[in-house]
């Protein structure tokens, strides 16, 4: 009889070490970084679209096999606009300038983001985000040796999506996300790495 319920005492008790861990991994706090290629197209008419670089951290919860929710900051690349031949009348009589205006902008967010994914048995991913971001743009404009500056800030839905790989503790991501801000599109292209704990 003994010889019997040994086993069964044994098998039992790594089954409840394995739902322990399992409980362990679905409840682990997590925090990152990323790098990122940022695409940015202002609502201003004929100035286009600019390519910078730019980065982000973040803190979150796994609360189980497939649902996540993080909190971060992203700082996106800031690019410079120019919009050629602008001219402009009035500096003298019958004076016309024609000279560029320069466009420097400054875009940050913080991010509230909610995660699903799916992990396959190799550790290869696949995830799709949608996230709250409360951002603040600030643009400075020269013209002719003149400058000004202003800001603007507000609330806006962001979603995503992207591929990754697990290892114990450690997971790489390859994501694209796309922003609209009040008429400011963004389209970026991260690499991110998080660590479990």
């Amino acid at each position: 009889m003994k010889k019997s319920v040994l086993p069964v005492i044994f098998l039992s008790t790594l089954s409840l070490a394995s739902t322990a861990q399992a409980e362990q991994a679905d409840n682990q706090w997590f925090w990152g970084a990323n790098i990122s290629s940022d695409s940015i197209d202002s609502d201003i008419e004929n100035i286009g679209s600019e390519k910078a670089t730019g980065f982000g951290l973040f803190v979150g919860k796994q609360f189980n096999e497939h649902w996540s929710v993080m909190g971060g900051y992203k700082k996106f690349g800031s690019p410079t606009y120019n919009i050629h031949n602008v001219c402009v009348t009035g500096f003298g009589p019958s004076e016309t300038i024609c000279r560029a205006i320069n466009i420097d902008l400054d875009l940050n967010s913080l991010y509230v983001k909610s995660r699903l994914k799916n992990t396959f048995d190799n550790g290869f991913m696949v995830f799709a985000d949608i996230a709250i971001n409360s951002w603040n743009a600030d643009a400075t404009a020269s013209y002719a040796g003149y400058a000004g500056s202003g800001d603007v800030s507000g609330n806006d839905f962001s979603f995503g999506a992207g591929v990754g790989y697990q290892n114990d503790r450690h997971e790489y991501t390859l994501g694209f996300e796309s922003y609209d801000f009040d008429g400011t599109d963004i389209t970026s292209i991260s690499v991110s790495y998080s660590y479990s704990f």
